[in-house]
C-alpha cells in the first residue's frame, strides 16, 4: 500500500510560487499539495517548500532525480522529509 510522502525543495529561484513547485515536481509524480515557506513579517518568500506526494516510491524518484538539478538558474536541493512521531 502507498502512503503519502514530502519532499523538501531547498534554494528555488525567490520567484518561485507554490504552483511553479506543484508543476516542476508533476512531472514526474502526484503531487498531493505544495507549499512555499514565507518570512511571518515580510510575507516574502525564505527560499524552500514542501511538496508533498502521492507515494513514498515517488518522492524517492523525484529526489534521485531533481536533486542538485539546475532551475530557473538555481540548484536545487531535494531530499526526503522524514515524519516525526506525533506528528501526523
Amino acid at each position: 500500500m502507498d502512503h503519502e510522502a514530502t519532499v523538501y525543495l531547498g534554494n528555488p529561484p525567490w520567484s518561485t510560487t507554490e504552483d511553479d513547485l506543484a508543476r516542476l515536481l508533476g512531472q514526474l509524480a502526484d503531487v498531493v499539495g505544495a507549499r512555499g515557506i514565507q518570512g511571518r513579517r515580510t510575507g516574502c518568500t525564505r527560499g524552500y517548500g514542501f511538496v508533498e506526494l502521492a507515494a513514498v516510491e515517488q518522492a524517492t524518484r523525484v529526489c534521485a532525480t531533481l536533486h542538485a538539478c539546475q532551475f530557473n538558474g538555481r540548484r536545487l536541493e531535494v531530499r526526503p522529509v522524514q515524519a516525526r512521531a506525533g506528528r501526523w
